[in-house]
């Protein structure tokens, strides 16, 4: 999400030389555009994660070892791309499938994981330092891995420094500064399945908004759904919503890759839902309350595949 548009990326690593961006409205879903890829090469997906950061658009590729990782950047959306990051051995792993950002490029940093290690690049004044810090993942001073499919591992950097990490198969691990683990969201609170997540500061309390393989009752890989769950007094008792709660589709996302991305001010929270061949949803709450968001909207099906549900607005819980 940046400046009111959706960016989407289509890829295949089958068929790098036809992936694109598209740019949608991110309130309607109408069509606006495609972003120029011209110059974007190497990797095993050419097109991977794409982010917002500072009001620019950036874009990893998806590099196994030996294939260098690269981060592109358009000025806007007529622009031309440009690589901001290559880095030829990226910690000798696999990453770049996800993205992490945090800050802007005047000030900010770019995050990537395989699972057992967080690779983190610096950007100061639009300038990324292509030597990043590598943060071990640890419990109880033994190695410890986050599930991991092709360097798919969301990590959120929090106020204090410690991260919440994503990876496949898992619920959100909250690791500190170092990398060694602190506590970890119940399985149930995902349905045992997610790859991706935020961790939103609305109003006088914070939520988890986790993208999930499954809906609240479902047994395979379809209907994917969005869980979210208020965890301002801490993740041991949380109870969490499921939105829709017969799942996004029926197709089933056998590329176990979904996206969770956000909009939070004082007139509202807007949240965006991604889930690989199922389709992106939309889902809002209209301003900040003291006692908690209890129900959200699904405004809309913003774009899908055939077999995903209509959103025509109303209790997001009451849709089927």
């Amino acid at each position: 999400f940046c400046n009111g548009k959706l960016y989407i990326v289509n890829s295949n690593a089958a068929y790098n030389s036809s992936q694109s961006v598209k740019i949608v409205n991110a309130y309607t879903g109408a069509n606006i555009g495609t972003l120029s890829l011209n110059g974007v090469t190497e990797g095993q997906l050419y097109a991977a994660s794409i982010k917002a950061m500072g009001g620019k658009v950036i874009m990893s590729n998806g590099a196994p070892s030996g294939t260098p990782l690269k981060v592109y950047c358009w000025d806007n959306d007529a622009s031309e791309p440009y690589v901001i990051l290559n880095d030829a051995t990226h910690g000798s792993v696999q990453v770049g499938e996800i993205m992490s950002v945090w800050g802007d490029l005047n000030d900010g940093k770019l995050m990537f994981s395989d699972g057992n290690k967080m690779l983190i690049y610096t950007v100061s004044k639009g300038v990324v330092n292509a030597t990043p810090t590598e943060i071990k993942f640890t419990k109880s001073g033994a190695a410890y891995q986050v599930g991991s499919h092709k360097g798919a591992v969301d990590i959120t950097l929090n106020d204090d420094g410690s991260y919440w990490v994503i990876g496949k198969d898992q619920s959100p691990i909250h690791f500190n500064s170092n990398g060694e683990y602190i506590e970890q969201v119940a399985t149930s609170a995902v349905n045992g399945y997610a790859v991706a997540g935020r961790f939103i500061d609305f109003g006088t309390q914070k939520y988890m908004a986790a993208a999930t393989y499954l809906n609240k009752s479902a047994t395979t890989l379809a209907e994917g759904a969005l869980s979210f769950a208020n965890i301002t007094d801490g993740i041991s008792n949380i109870t969490p919503l499921f939105y829709p709660t017969d799942g996004l589709g029926k197709t089933r996302n056998t590329q176990f890759m979904q996206s969770v991305c956000y909009e939070s001010s004082a007139y509202g929270l807007n949240i965006w839902t991604l889930s690989c061949l199922q389709g992106i949803t939309y889902y809002a709450y209209p301003n900040p309350s003291t006692s908690g968001i209890t129900a959200i909207r699904g405004d809309r099906k913003i774009v899908s595949t055939a077999d995903m549900v209509s959103y025509l607005g109303g209790d997001a819980k009451e849709i089927r």
